[in-house]
């Protein structure tokens, strides 16, 4: 979905995250936690807002964690850790 220390979803990754907001506003027993992951290499230097893979995990959440509502996720929906 990202690609190698970026905070953006790639267009395939938001298609993904537009049919799983379909499926997943239908029932409403379910809510959504995104976490976020990385790699093993290394935060290229200079990169804009992230000193370490860290902040990477955390903005890739958040990202996920706005994608689903602008998708058609009810936020009550869209669990925050």
């Amino acid at each position: 979905m990202f690609k190698s220390d970026s905070t953006k979803v790639d267009p395939k990754g938001q298609e993904a995250l537009r049919k799983l907001a379909t499926a997943l506003k239908e029932n409403r027993d379910v809510n959504m936690l995104a976490e976020g992951y990385t790699n093993n290499v290394p935060i290229a230097k200079g990169t804009a807002g992230i000193r370490d893979k860290w902040d990477l995990n955390v903005l890739r959440a958040t990202e996920i964690n706005r994608l689903l509502p602008q998708s058609g996720l009810p936020t009550t929906q869209v669990t925050h850790s």
